[in-house]
């Protein structure tokens, strides 16, 4: 109510009691905000170190973790950083050193094997068709069948053959040296053949009784060259019969002595 000197009347003086306000805001309220401006800044920070520090030691932005049971790069509820736990997936680190420690005694690496054994040389043929060859073969020959008679010995280059009697000296075996080795078979009746001795044998002339042939057959490019020892029959001389043939079968022999004198040559026409 108005009075006469334009004052508002207030009412009585005494105590009033002001409407009540709206309540503040809670403080909840400013401390959630606060929280998700740290987050915020966290995710920034989270990320920047993301960018910067990459497991291999280089810059730059990291990708999605391979092999983890989540993505790593998930944010959790309310702003947390990235979970930092192990990975399951294969490690970008340093390679594993591998172990130093020797296997235990008697144990066998899967990858080492033991050496094969070393084959022995194959044993290389020897040219009988020299001095020391019909040594050697008739040494073995002999050794064999305990006698130095025979009644036709054939010497090739590879092989030497015997017909040796037999000890009622009606029939002869076989004997044959080959690679080191003699063999022996059953032969044949002897008939009116006679034995011949090689022991009086000079071995020597053979060299020269092959050139001779080579000189004298006929035989240009011969491709067989062997020996026969036996009694000559014409006249039951101990000799040595040098044979020499082609491919096309041209053949000539020469017939000498055991003393390598030549006594006949039929050449090759």
């Amino acid at each position: 109510m108005d009075d006469d000197t334009g004052t508002q009347y207030l009412g009585p003086t005494g105590p009033s009691t002001a409407p009540p306000s709206a309540p503040p805001s809670p403080p909840a309220r400013r401390r959630t905000g606060a929280a998700v401006t740290l987050a915020v800044a966290g995710v920034a920070l989270a990320g920047v170190l993301t960018w910067v520090l990459r497991p291999d030691g280089t810059g730059g932005a990291m990708g999605p973790a391979t092999g983890s049971n989540g993505p790593s790069a998930a944010t959790s509820p309310g702003g947390a950083a990235p979970s930092t736990g192990p990975s399951t997936g294969p490690s970008t680190g340093p390679a594993a050193t591998p172990s130093l420690t020797p296997p235990p005694a008697g144990t066998v690496s899967a990858t080492a094997s033991a050496p094969s054994p070393a084959k022995p040389p194959a044993k290389e043929s020897k040219d009988l068709l020299t001095p020391d060859g019909v040594r050697t073969a008739v040494a073995a020959i002999t050794a064999q069948s305990g006698t130095t008679k025979v009644k036709q010995l054939a010497v090739h280059e590879g092989y030497a053959t015997a017909q040796v009697p037999t000890a009622d000296g009606r029939g002869y075996d076989w004997y044959e040296y080959r690679n080191g080795k003699v063999t022996k078979r059953t032969g044949s009746a002897m008939g009116k053949d006679k034995p011949v001795d090689l022991a009086p044998y000079d071995w020597d002339v053979i060299p020269a009784l092959l050139t001779k042939a080579e000189a004298t057959l006929n035989v240009k490019n011969p491709t067989s060259r062997y020996l026969l020892i036996d009694l000559w029959s014409s006249d039951g001389v101990p000799s040595i019969r040098v044979y020499l043939s082609d491919e096309y079968n041209n053949s000539g022999y020469l017939l000498a002595d055991s003393k390598g004198k030549v006594r006949k040559t039929y050449a090759a026409e």
